[in-house]
């Protein structure tokens, strides 16, 4: 898992900067994985379509949702593909919970976490307060 994320800390500047989604695009392409908009029956799918990595996001995402669903599926690309990983973090599934840090850290990098409250990031980036709150918790509880 630390090898993944150091990984996309140097490649992708994840967990150092705030990333959008033309950090997720580029990242996509460099990685060689073909993003899909497609009506389907959730938020966003990570699959693979004749041996190709596919991210799927549904069109009807907000624009404010979108970012922490490409990040998060691009979480599962990175991490799921194939291996699995040591990383448990509180009551949803592992491979959800380690997608879920790579889209919070992606959003809200370090830096920003050490130095604000998740209200005044909630405030300055319009995120959900839930997703503020559980970036901070990473940072506390996992140090990440």
């Amino acid at each position: 898992m630390h090898a993944v994320l150091d990984r996309l800390t140097r490649f992708y500047g994840w967990n150092l900067r705030v990333l959008g989604i033309e950090e997720f695009e580029w990242a996509c392409e460099q990685e060689g994985v073909s993003v899909l908009s497609l009506d389907v029956d959730a938020h966003g799918i990570y699959t693979s379509i004749d041996g190709s990595p596919v991210i799927i996001i549904n069109p009807r995402v907000l624009p404010r949702a979108r970012g922490w669903v490409c990040w998060h599926e691009f979480g599962h690309h990175l991490l799921h593909c194939g291996s699995s990983c040591a990383f448990s973090y509180g009551g949803k599934s592992k491979t959800e919970r380690q997608a879920d840090l790579v889209a919070a850290c992606a959003l809200i990098p370090r830096k920003l976490i050490e130095s604000s409250t998740p209200w005044e990031i909630h405030d300055a980036y319009r995120y959900p307060i839930e997703l503020c709150e559980m970036r901070f918790r990473f940072l506390t509880e996992v140090g990440i």
